[in-house]
């Protein structure tokens, strides 16, 4: 059989409809690897994230124990809903808190520790309520959802972790206010482009 009847043959198996879902776990790395990098791969996970690292790498990082903690015990306490339901939609919460925490990085104000805490707290429910796996399931699940946790953890604290590293020369920290103005930027972007209203 020539080269062109095995295209034809090949076409249809190349050209035939596969399911397409964000949240879908990413094959052949198992379960908790794969739900370790899920953060980066969910476009609002990553701006939320990334916006409330440098907003508390901006902040002293000793008054930063409570918002941390407050950050990951809603994160597993979000991700544990996610394990027993099917999710829902809150991709315009995470745009609307990342436009609002990039805006205050762009700022750079000095933000009472209640804030702060609160804003975590808030940031991690909603990103772990967001981090559902609906195609595990057991084990698999149970080990998709640790490492969830553990990719948003290392998320949050390298973004911290590069604010405050930026932090001793005033162009440095021009730069990480800028990357703040960005990611207000592009929240408010792809709210403007998921509104039915404005694509009319």
């Amino acid at each position: 059989m020539s080269l062109k009847h095995w295209s034809l043959l090949y076409a249809p198996a190349v050209l035939a409809p596969t399911a397409a879902l964000a949240h879908s776990p990413i094959k052949d790395i198992g379960a908790f690897y794969g739900g370790l990098l899920h953060p980066l791969f969910i476009p609002a996970h990553v701006l939320l994230l990334g916006a409330l690292g440098l907003l508390l790498g901006q902040q002293e990082p000793a008054e930063n124990k409570i918002p941390l903690l407050l950050f990951l015990t809603c994160a597993l306490f979000g991700l544990t809903i996610a394990g027993h339901s099917s999710g829902g939609e809150f991709e315009m919460v995470q745009l609307l808190g990342t436009a609002v925490t990039g805006l205050l990085v762009a700022i750079q104000p000095t933000i009472p520790v209640f804030l702060r805490a609160a804003g975590s707290a808030f940031a991690g429910l909603l990103v772990g309520m967001d981090s559902g796996q609906a195609e595990l399931a057991s084990a698999a699940l149970f080990a998709s959802l640790v490492g969830t946790w553990l990719g948003m953890c290392v998320l949050l604290l390298c973004m911290m972790g590069a604010a405050d590293y930026l932090k001793e020369k005033t162009w440095q920290k021009i730069g990480v206010r800028v990357v703040g103005s960005w990611i207000t930027a592009s929240a408010l972007l792809v709210l403007s482009l998921s509104m039915p209203s404005l694509r009319t």
